[in-house]
């Protein structure tokens, strides 16, 4: 038995590190939509509505790519303009984005540090960089250091999750796991661990809601009733294509603001949220996850929906990486 482990190791080992990033790469990757540093943030904000997007590379006059700006990033940057005018002065705001360079509210949130790789960089070297906290890591040229690729998490969740065919299929390690159950194992943030769950009363602003997420540098926080049951989620994809026109809807109830923002989705209902119970397996979570396209999913007890724990991809991904590091360490 003890055999068969160290072999199964050596081929563990090899596959995430031999698997290079250019080869789990969509074939039809979409255009990366970039901006220049000298453009305003008033810019920003118009090419990350029109073109449905969270994040964008910024270029500098040599073409060198500085980081990546994303909504988070403007969204605070308005958040303190709209502070120092105590939200009022709606001419002190428009002329602050359209001086303001985006180069100078590059990862002004703590949630985007640049992180490049090139193509041929391997995917332990990207999941250990997502179990680090990172969100995006964008592929560059080796040649022209242009980002060609941006590999968001939810991207390479598919790529190697996906339970058809994804990378981490051919790993014993990871297929092992796949029938652990939710409260067997160290997944996510917990209250059984003793850990507190972060939650914004319905009743409270959207500005209340996203300080909090600033203040505890989270991308996410659950929106919860006053019977302290889940209602709604609110992250940095609902603040896409809203800063344009209606910055000062900010002091709105968070679920008012979260009605507005998805009302292009042609529902009347707020955005879809994603649940499993603690003795759900590992592979249920994925399961549930995979064809959603969301970041997280809340871990409730019975059928009252109060918040039991969260699981990000980023947690699966931290989750994915220890157990990957303890087959190197046999």
């Amino acid at each position: 038995h003890e055999f068969v482990g160290t072999l199964h190791t050596t081929m563990s080992s090899s596959l995430l590190t031999s698997t290079t990033l250019n080869s789990i790469i969509s074939t039809q990757p979409r255009p990366i939509i970039s901006l220049n540093a000298s453009d305003s943030v008033k810019d920003a904000i118009h090419v990350l509505t029109k073109n449905r997007i969270l994040s964008a590379p910024v270029y500098d006059d040599e073409e060198k790519c500085l980081g990546l700006v994303d909504v988070l990033d403007v969204l605070y940057f308005v958040m303190d303009i709209g502070e120092r005018a105590k939200m009022s002065k709606h001419t002190l705001m428009q002329s602050a984005m359209e001086v303001e360079n985006v180069a100078n509210v590059l990862d002004v949130s703590k949630r985007n540090p640049f992180v490049p790789m090139t193509p041929d960089r391997n995917v332990a070297d990207l999941l250990k960089e997502y179990a680090n906290g990172i969100h995006r890591v964008p592929i560059i040229d080796p040649n022209s250091s242009k980002v060609t690729f941006i590999f968001s998490q939810s991207v390479a969740f598919r790529s190697c999750c996906d339970l058809k065919n994804g990378l981490f299929l051919k790993e014993k390690w990871f297929t092992d796991l796949l029938d652990k159950k939710v409260n067997q194992i160290d997944l996510g943030t917990q209250t059984r661990h003793g850990k507190k769950i972060l939650t914004v009363a319905e009743d409270k602003s959207a500005m209340e809601a996203f300080t909090m997420m600033r203040q505890n540098g989270l991308s996410a926080i659950a929106i919860v009733s006053k019977a302290k049951q889940i209602v709604a989620n609110i992250s940095a994809s609902d603040v896409k294509g809203y800063l344009e026109q209606e910055y000062f809807a900010l002091g709105e109830e968070v679920t008012h603001f979260l009605m507005k923002s998805h009302e292009g989705d042609q529902k009347d209902t707020l955005p879809s949220l994603v649940f499993c119970k603690p003795e759900h397996t590992f592979r249920e979570v994925l399961t549930r996850l995979l064809p959603q396209s969301v970041h997280r999913i809340y871990v409730v007890r019975g059928d009252d929906v109060n918040i039991g724990g969260i699981i990000t991809l980023g947690d699966i991904f931290s989750f994915l990486y220890i157990e990957w590091s303890k087959t190197q360490q046999r």
